[in-house]
């Protein structure tokens, strides 16, 4: 009889067989009646290799999960200082005001680029410019602007990789270049990922401030 086990077994074995559905080894405690086994409760049900999997808990470890989701309802509840049940409206307001105040920073933080841009006088070689906290959007859009206004006939710009230890994001344009080649010179020198089109690339690198300005200055040059 076929059934599914994960492991070998000696002796007699028990088979469950649920007629269409599926056929595997008992794997519990045998009950008199289905009362004994108590409040039953379902985590989740995925999907896997065209199958169904159900993750759940009966008994005392269902109620005590219940208990303990409870109190973290009650300790989110109190900290919106709203009902329970207005938990998930408040959540949605407060994601709605968060993705709002997103979308107000990231465009000062342009008009901010834009208006470096147009303060920083035109040069015939590279311009390197390090931004304290700046997003991978933030330092495409600054290239693109200094490309678009010609203050320079190449332009990259790095910042720290957020939650990382020690990467430094870049992005890198020229109107005029294929910055292909230099951006892998640029990974194998300073230990980077990344690649693009031949007018803009972008990655990160696992290295210092000074030595990816020293690099770009030596490769752009």
């Amino acid at each position: 009889m076929d059934y599914r086990s994960k492991k070998d077994h000696e002796g007699q074995i028990r088979v469950v067989v649920i007629d269409g559905v599926d056929s595997c080894a008992c794997c519990g405690t045998h009950v008199s009646t289905s009362g004994q086994v108590g409040l039953i409760k379902i985590l989740r049900i995925g999907t896997k290799k065209k199958k169904t999997r159900l993750e759940l808990l009966c008994g005392r470890r269902a109620l005590e999960l219940c208990e303990e989701r409870m109190d973290q309802l009650r300790d989110v509840s109190n900290f919106l200082s709203v009902a329970d049940e207005e938990v998930p409206e408040a959540v949605r307001r407060l994601s709605g005001e968060k993705d709002e105040l997103k979308h107000q920073l990231k465009a000062a933080n342009r008009k901010a680029i834009d208006q470096e841009v147009a303060s920083t006088p035109r040069q015939d070689g590279a311009l390197v410019s390090y931004r304290d906290a700046a997003d991978m959007d933030e330092l495409r859009y600054l290239c693109e602007r200094v490309v678009e206004k010609g203050v320079a006939p190449v332009v990259a710009a790095l910042s720290p990789m957020e939650g990382s230890d020690g990467r430094i994001n870049f992005a890198i344009s020229s109107a005029e270049l294929d910055l292909r080649p230099v951006c892998k010179g640029l990974n194998r020198r300073l230990d980077g990922r990344g690649g693009g089109k031949p007018n803009m690339v972008q990655g990160s690198w696992a290295t210092t401030r000074g030595q990816a300005e020293a690099a770009l200055k030596e490769l752009l040059a």
